[in-house]
């Protein structure tokens, strides 16, 4: 679309009053005038107006284009600093062009276990990051680290199907049953749901569904 922003047709106004892309353009132009500094979602909701939550959301095209970066810091909350301009889809590409390389040695027998068991509860760099704090202390911090494509081949091996009664409700339920009663469904929280949608780009509304869905008997954590 050529036209400007100026010129655009008008928009639906969220609750608060702002067109939507506010809290973006808000935060991108912070960090222009601020580059050195690093913002928590809950300073980014506090500064522009927002739920803590929906911020990951409203930034999620600022980070795809390289506007805004999003990391987590030493605690493993997501902070966003300034972004080095250079679109998340090339640094994909430059990821899917190293497939090749290969890390100093293939994910043991005791990581691969560790992947199956909490692959879909953690985020995949997490989960990469620890798997190499574990190469590094066996083989020494010049090792070279396992790569992203190798920790998706193993999820993809060990990653369940999908219930044999299809993707139904009744289906669904079946399978919240099983997760209830093997302990699993009692370890989704609000906050994992949040960071689930980060990681997959989730949209409010997704987001929304699965927290009616997951913490339907748990009211005070939506």
């Amino acid at each position: 679309m050529n036209a400007t922003l100026t010129a655009a047709p008008a928009r639906a106004f969220d609750p608060s009053g702002r067109p939507p892309g506010w809290i973006a353009e808000q935060t991108v132009a912070f960090f222009s005038a601020n580059p050195d500094e690093i913002l928590t979602a809950e300073d980014i909701a506090a500064k522009f107006g927002g739920a803590r939550s929906a911020a990951h959301t409203c930034l999620a095209q600022a980070v795809e284009a390289g506007q805004v970066k999003r990391e987590r810091d030493k605690e493993g909350v997501y902070v966003y600093s300034r972004g080095d301009g250079a679109p998340a889809a090339a640094k994909r590409a430059h990821v899917a062009s190293s497939l090749s390389v290969r890390s100093a040695r293939e994910f043991t027998l005791a990581e691969k276990s560790l992947i199956a068991k909490v692959h879909g509860f953690m985020p995949a760099q997490q989960l990469l990051d620890i798997l190499n704090d574990r190469l590094r202390s066996d083989l020494g911090d010049d090792a070279r680290p396992y790569t992203m494509a190798q920790l998706q081949e193993i999820v993809d091996r060990v990653a369940p199907t999908a219930p044999a009664g299809g993707h139904d409700w009744a289906s669904l339920r079946k399978l919240l049953a099983v997760a209830k009663r093997d302990g699993v469904l009692a370890k989704v929280t609000g906050q994992v749901i949040d960071d689930f949608a980060v990681v997959w780009g989730l949209n409010a509304r997704q987001v929304m569904a699965l927290k009616d869905t997951l913490l339907s008997d748990r009211g005070d954590e939506q």
